[in-house]
C-alpha cells in the first residue's frame, strides 16, 4: 500500500520499522509508536509465562499453530505483539 518498511537484524532478532501518514481516523493509530512485535519459537511456553506474570492480554491469541499471535498491554500503554516464529 505504498508504506515503506525497513527490517533491521541484530543477531537472530528482527526489528521492523514502518512509516505511515495518517489519512483518516482509522489510520491515525499508526502515527507515532504503535506497537512492538516480538517473535517466539515456543509460543505455548511464552503464553504460559505471560499469564503467570498477570499481563493484560487484550487481543488473541489468534491464528493456527505455527502462525499464532497475541497482543499484550505493556508499560506506558505500549502494545506488545507476540508472534509465533515459523
Amino acid at each position: 500500500d505504498g508504506v515503506p518498511w525497513a527490517f533491521v537484524h541484530i543477531g537472530d532478532t528482527q526489528i521492523t520499522l514502518t512509516s505511515r501518514e495518517a489519512i483518516g481516523i482509522d489510520l491515525a493509530r499508526y502515527k507515532g509508536y504503535d506497537h512492538l512485535a516480538l517473535s517466539t519459537d515456543d509460543f505455548d511456553a511464552t503464553m504460559a509465562r505471560v499469564k503467570q506474570c498477570g499481563a493484560d492480554i487484550f487481543f488473541g491469541p489468534k491464528g493456527d499453530k505455527g502462525s499464532r499471535m497475541v497482543f499484550v498491554s505493556g508499560p506506558d500503554n505500549i502494545k506488545i505483539e507476540l508472534i509465533e516464529k515459523k
